[in-house]
């Protein structure tokens, strides 16, 4: 009878231990496929924000071309020009390009916002340093608009390399 018992319990430890592998071995599966689901969930989201972020960065880069450059001949922004600007910029960040922009993108896209909201210094006209900071902000905001997109060829899709 002991016998019996001790090949019962021998049986039972040997279908624990089976059961054991199989669970831990069936757990390993489901991680690695809820992983590569992620990842696939992943490329679709940077693959349609990168999408909608070229239907709409090229309007940002238009509006501020004119800013990109001081003015020849000791020629000031024309400031009807500048609010114009400044108020594009608000709509393209309180719109479409605020729901699809990097944090760095929006906060050089505020600071232009306010730069442009300065004014005049002095007999209706920017000074020379006014102008060149607005030049400079503008560019910065511009790198960054090529920056969220560039980044989508670097290594910003998971699983990609």
């Amino acid at each position: 009878m002991e016998e019996k018992i001790l090949t019962t319990l021998i049986a039972g430890g040997v279908s624990l231990i089976i059961s054991l592998i199989g669970f831990i071995s069936t757990r390993m599966s489901l991680q690695g496929k809820k992983r590569e689901i992620e990842i696939q969930i992943d490329n679709i989201y940077m693959q349609k924000l990168y999408e909608e972020r070229l239907a709409h960065y090229p309007t940002a880069l238009d509006a501020t071309k004119y800013l990109t450059r001081v003015p020849k001949n000791n020629n000031s922004f024309d400031r009807q020009s500048v609010l114009k600007i400044r108020s594009q910029i608000s709509d393209w960040m309180n719109g479409p390009g605020g729901l699809i922009a990097s944090r760095q993108l929006i906060e050089s896209g505020y600071k232009l916002r306010d730069c442009l909201s300065s004014n005049y210094e002095y007999n209706n006209r920017y000074s020379k340093p006014q102008m060149d900071k607005i030049v400079n902000i503008t560019s910065q905001f511009r790198r960054n608009l090529r920056k969220d997109i560039e980044f989508y060829h670097d290594t910003d899709i998971r699983g990609i390399s």
